[in-house]
């Protein structure tokens, strides 16, 4: 450790879990160094989940028929290569994140650049209160909000020139 404080290092077949004790909490920074008995080249690369709050929640949604191409849950499983293809020009998606949480930032990855309006709701009793509206998102989509606390988020795509295809919809 090169600033205060300890590492415990344990490593399993899964990987390497670093964990800092006797740390200043006030710091922003804390580096650790690591040497390495070999190449780190040659240490294989590992999936590191984004950690979504909406990642592999429960999903509905208004488009349902059609084949199983059209599963909203496949934009919040952390895979780039499966979407959701949505059966109609005007669709949404509502995400239940299991338990209030607060939400600063989303992200929206859509395939090619179809949507033109969309509008980003949170639940609020029984009541959809709009958090953000939009034209385009394309390749990928970074919505800054004022922090909110909520269990349910929708996005509703309101108007596309054909269906939209959306590989990740994040909540962080």
């Amino acid at each position: 450790m090169l600033t205060t404080g300890k590492v415990r290092i344990e490593q399993s077949p899964k990987g390497i879990n670093l964990a800092l004790t006797g740390i200043d909490e006030k710091g922003v920074d804390h580096i650790v160094e690591l040497e390495l008995d070999g190449n780190a080249g040659d240490i294989a690369p590992i999936d590191v989940p984004l950690l979504s709050y909406g990642y592999a929640r429960t999903v509905r949604q208004n488009d349902t028929t059609g084949p199983g191409w059209h599963r909203a849950d496949w934009a919040v499983d952390d895979d780039f290569a499966s979407t959701w293809r949505c059966s109609k020009e005007e669709s949404w998606m509502e995400i239940d994140l299991e338990k209030k949480e607060k939400i600063s930032r989303l992200m929206i990855f859509e395939s090619g650049n179809r949507i033109q309006k969309f509008k980003i709701e949170v639940k609020d009793g029984n009541d959809w209160l709009s958090l953000h509206e939009g034209t385009t998102v394309g390749e990928k989509l970074v919505i800054p909000l004022q922090p909110v606390k909520t269990q349910y988020i929708r996005f509703q795509i309101l108007e596309s020139e054909s269906p939209a295809v959306i590989s990740e919809f994040l909540v962080f």
